[in-house]
């Protein structure tokens, strides 16, 4: 694995928003995945915040989208044609698709 483990937590206590990790026992610290910041200077703050705040929602989404599409790519060869896996799949996806739009 080339990548830290999910699940990805938002933390937005402060500026920049920060996409953290859970601290491992031995750490005493969440790990920083990702900062988000929000330009400075424009006149209409509040939509480059939100801005912000929706673009760190997908960046704390990826490890789930990523499991999700990889359990969906690797059932689909097995259940090709099966209803039941496609009804699964759809649900996966929008769930993933939820997660990443923060809902």
């Amino acid at each position: 694995m080339n990548y830290t483990p999910g699940p990805w937590l938002i933390d937005d206590s402060d500026t920049p928003i920060l996409i953290i990790r859970d601290a491992p026992e031995e750490l005493l610290i969440p790990r920083t995945i990702a900062k988000v910041f929000s330009r400075c200077h424009m006149e209409d703050q509040g939509v480059i915040v939100d801005e912000a705040y929706s673009n760190a929602k997908l960046i704390a989404a990826a490890p789930f989208m990523l499991s999700a599409l990889e359990l969906v790519s690797g059932m689909s060869s097995v259940l090709p044609d099966d209803k039941y896996f496609r009804e699964f799949a759809v649900l996966l996806c929008q769930d993933a698709i939820s997660k990443a739009k923060g809902n």
